[in-house]
Parts: structure tokens; sequence; C-alpha cells
């Protein structure tokens, strides 16, 4: 057995960007049905994993990048994540007040719900509105702050601890995902999404110790992966093979939830990250000799919180255009392009700068990208 070393930041800016990738394609499946007779929406939102991989990754790097840190310097960390969770909340509040408010002023009750635009405005502040696709950040807030704990517990060697609290609070989540909800129903319950942070953690504190190590057979992971998708994909669709299997599905409710989450859709939706990486890891040594053809999707990895709040901006826009002219073909489409084209010459511009030592200068640009980095 031979043992390959992987890069870090390179493999995971990879995967991150493939999660990116998806994201938008998740966001926008509905504006890509332009095939006549196929479905394309429908496969996207059966293969879709973003939000896992986002979770899992902000865990990763919380137990592989802070976890030495902590060790040398608690107090140092802890401001470090209380700031981050708060670079989130402003950012959060960013988008509310330049996207929420003038969509309030635009659409009235279609986008307030009955509400005035003030109790609109303050309900979403105070995190008791589900703002469509800005929900998405306050979900990070507590994951970073229940990392400090985590990280205090993985200081004194309790790392089995962790994880069996982390699916205990899961299992409890399952019987009332909500418990914790005040105001309307959060589409991703911390009791419940807390799990996939909770694995990255330790994942990441491993690979600190370890190093990103690849068994010889570099096929062992991707073998697992499918074998698991594949059990999963049979309990998921396979009603649809036979009646017998939906009457036995029924019979013992066996249901793939990932609104609210349950055991069924952490085990489909964690296989289909799992693929990614183990696909990603069977490749590595092609996709690092291609380093050009794949480095576009590094740069949304590197770069993937900005690359997150650029697309929510241009995602909204499409709504807007469809308010007002349709979804006619080809006003939306037009708008998902300029997003990725956009995406990649500002991410370019940026890398430029800093290659070049300028971007400190630029105190304004300097201080945005600090705030979505």
């Amino acid at each position: 057995m031979g043992i390959e070393l992987i890069r870090r930041s390179e493999f995971i800016d990879f995967i991150r960007g493939i999660v990116i990738i998806d994201m938008m394609l998740v966001h926008y499946k509905e504006r890509l049905n332009i095939i006549a007779g196929v479905n394309l929406s429908k496969l996207i939102g059966y293969t879709d994993f973003a939000i896992e991989g986002f979770i899992f990754l902000a865990g990763f790097m919380v137990g592989y990048y802070y976890f030495k840190k902590f060790k040398e310097d608690k107090l140092k960390v802890v401001k470090r994540l209380l700031r981050r969770a708060a670079n989130i909340l402003k950012i959060h509040y960013i988008m509310i007040l330049t996207i929420s408010l003038p969509l309030a002023f635009l659409f009235g009750d279609r986008a307030t719900g009955g509400e005035s635009t003030s109790t609109y405005i303050f309900r979403s502040l105070v995190f008791l509105n589900q703002v469509g696709l800005l929900h998405i950040l306050p979900t990070f807030i507590p994951l970073f702050l229940i990392s400090i704990p985590i990280l205090y517990a993985l200081d004194r060697g309790c790392d089995f601890t962790v994880l069996l609290v982390s699916i205990g609070i899961f299992t409890f989540g399952n019987i009332d995902p909500y418990i914790l909800d005040i105001g309307d129903k959060t589409i991703f319950p911390v009791i419940l999404w807390q799990i996939y942070f909770v694995m990255g953690v330790l994942l990441g504190k491993k690979t600190c110790t370890t190093g990103f190590r690849v068994p010889g057979s570099r096929f062992t992971h991707l073998i697992i992966a499918a074998s698991l998708l594949l059990v999963m994909s049979f309990v998921y669709f396979g009603h649809h093979l036979h009646p017998y299997i939906g009457h036995l599905k029924e019979s013992y409710d066996l249901k793939v939830s990932r609104f609210p989450l349950n055991f069924l859709g952490l085990f489909y939706r964690g296989s289909l990250l799992y693929l990614v990486f183990g696909i990603s890891i069977a490749a590595w040594q092609y996709i690092m000799r291609a380093q050009k053809t794949f480095s576009l999707i590094e740069l949304l990895g590197r770069h993937s919180l900005l690359t997150f709040v650029i697309h929510i901006y241009f995602a909204k826009a499409v709504l807007v255009a469809e308010y007002l002219v349709g979804d006619l073909f080809p006003f939306p489409q037009i708008i998902i392009t300029l997003n990725i084209c956009f995406t990649f010459v500002a991410l370019q511009y940026i890398e430029v700068l800093q290659r070049q030592h300028d971007f400190a200068k630029r105190s304004y640009l300097s201080r945005i990208y600090r705030l979505v980095s």
C-alpha cells in the first residue's frame, strides 16, 4: 500500500469549487430546462449536495486550520471564530438592506407575505423570516459559535463524546426538528444540520495530525461511496421499480427526507458528497496534470463566500427580470451568463491585485474582500 500526499489548499478549494457550482445549478435549475423533453431541474434537485458540502467543509476547516492554533492560543482562536460569525451577520444584514428592502418596495405583499415593509425587514433582521436564498448564511452563525465548545472538547481528547452528542442531538431533532425555532420554520434546522459540521470538524482534526494521505489504492473511497449511494438510491427510488417496494416503504415509513433532514436523507445526500470526494481522490493525479483546465474551479473554491454573495444578487436579479418580463427566453439565461462572467472577472482581478501586492493599497476593496473571505 503506497501513500500519496494531496496538498490541502488545492484539494479543498477544488471540492469547494464543485460545491459552489452545484449551488448555482440548484438555484438556477428551473431556468435551465431549455431542452424539450429533458427535465434537467429534477435531475439537479436529486443530485444536489451543496448545503451539505458547505457545512461539512466549514467544519473541516475549523478542525484542520483552527485546532492546532487553538492548542497554542485558545483566546486568539475564540476571538477569530466570533469575528467570523460576526462577519457573516454583517453580510446577512447588508443583503437584507440591499436586496430584501428594495424587493419589498417592488413586489409589495408578494415579497413580504402581507406584512408591512418595516415589519418584514425587522423580522428578517432578527431571523424570524426565512427569506428565499438569504436564509443560507444565518445557518453558519450558530455553527461557528458551537465550534468553540467543540474545540475545547477535542483539546481534552473527547472526540468520541463529541460525535455521540452530535448523533444524540440529531436523533432528538428527528423527533422535533423545529424545537429551537422562533418565527418561521428554518429551512436548515441547526439541531439537524450540525451533524455535517461536527463530522467535518472531526475529520479536519484528524487530517491536521496525519496530513492528506490517501492509500495507494486511490479507488477505495470511490467504490465505498458508489456502493453506499447505490443502496440509498434504491431506498429512495425503489418504488419506481416495483409497486411492492413502494408498499414496503409505506409499511415501514421509509422516507428519504431533507426538509427536515432525517437519517435516510443524511445517508443519501451524504453519500453524494462522499462520491464527489471519492471521484476527486481517484482522479486527483489527472486533475493536477490538467491544472489549467480545473484552475477556474479552484478559483471559485478559494473565494467561495464572495462567489456566493455575488451569486445571490444575480439570482435575485433573475426574479426581478421574471417579474417585469416573465420567464421569456433568453432574459433569465442572459442574467445567469452575466453571473458567471462577472464572477470570474471579479475573482481574477482580485487575484491579480494580490499577486502584485497592490491589494492592501486599495483600502476600500480590501475591506470589502476581508468581509467576504
